[in-house]
């Protein structure tokens, strides 16, 4: 009787061990790739941003013809640089979440991992098409979801039962 409540009491001390690593694991793997996905969206609002005047009022079209042909090219330039930017930045965001995702599916559904997989290649897309509202509604629903990826993994009464 004694080994048996030993037992017992040495395999819940190791599932609450177990539980604690792979949580925090979770925890920071979370915390990385968010970071980098609002990296991403303060880029694509910034570049958003970019078509604006100082008084905040988008340019008229007499406003915009009216400008030399070199503030025109320096313009396009700007523009095309921050695209790629951004599209750098995606693409890092990307390749942290493909080398957490290989550790994360050990021991979270896979449903859910996929679901971000698939809501971060849609914003990618969107990036490289230059959808950038969608995109951010893409990285906007990857945030979410591995925030309740974070909570779904907490070991807390609600998770329990």
């Amino acid at each position: 009787m004694q080994k048996e409540l030993i037992i017992c009491i040495i395999i819940v001390i190791a599932i609450i061990v177990g539980n604690t690593l792979t949580h925090n694991n979770t925890k920071n793997a979370v915390s990385e790739v968010n970071k980098k996905l609002q990296e991403v969206t303060e880029k694509i609002l910034y570049a958003q941003g970019e078509t604006e005047n100082e008084t905040g009022k988008s340019f008229t079209e007499e406003q915009k013809n009216t400008k030399s042909v070199d503030a025109e090219e320096k313009e396009n330039t700007k523009g095309i640089l921050e695209k790629q930017n951004i599209e750098d930045e995606i693409t890092k965001s990307s390749e942290l979440w493909d080398k957490e995702y290989q550790t994360l599916a050990y021991y979270i559904e896979h449903d859910e991992l996929e679901k971000v997989s698939e809501a971060l290649v849609r914003a990618k897309a969107n990036i490289s098409a230059e959808e950038y509202s969608s995109a951010i509604e893409n990285i906007d629903s990857c945030i979410f979801l591995l925030q309740h990826i974070e909570e779904k993994d907490k070991f807390t009464l609600k998770n329990i039962f």
